[in-house]
């Protein structure tokens, strides 16, 4: 037990320090502050978040009818994003307006499947609904070939 006394720290070190200004700076001040950076060619500007309104969700989905990117084919298919995403108009790029569809189309599928499972409840159908429908059954199309 002797040996294991010898080993501990004394009680003051776990104490907290009474004031902030006898304790010594976190950071050394005698090391040179870093340099300023400047953009590079390997850093890209990330372009502003863009928050996807109701009226942009409607023009979107009128864009995918109108170029329906699912029938396109292999290897096409980005370029098909593409040229919705310059349709749009909203600053956004081909991948975004692909993600925010796929993610619009899986929250009406499951807005049907709750209906579904609810009886007897009459609920409001909109533009909205019509054009998702639309869009589902296009993409629903493109999973079975």
């Amino acid at each position: 037990m002797e040996g294991l006394a010898e080993h501990r720290m004394p009680a003051t070190a776990h104490s907290a320090p009474s004031t902030a200004s006898t304790q010594e700076p976190t950071t050394p001040t005698h090391l040179p502050s870093p340099p300023a950076t400047t953009p590079s060619s390997t850093t890209r500007k990330r372009k502003p978040q863009i928050r996807f309104s109701a009226e942009m969700d409607t023009v979107l989905l009128q864009e995918v009818l109108a170029h329906n990117p699912f029938e396109a084919g292999r290897g096409s298919k980005t370029a098909a994003w593409a040229q919705i995403a310059d349709a749009v108009g909203f600053g956004v790029d081909a991948r975004r307006c692909r993600e925010h569809c796929g993610l619009l189309v899986a929250g009406f599928k499951s807005k049907i499947a709750a209906s579904e499972k609810a009886s007897g409840v009459v609920e409001s159908h909109t533009e909205m609904d019509d054009l998702l429908a639309n869009v589902a059954e296009l993409a629903a199309e493109e999973e079975e070939r």
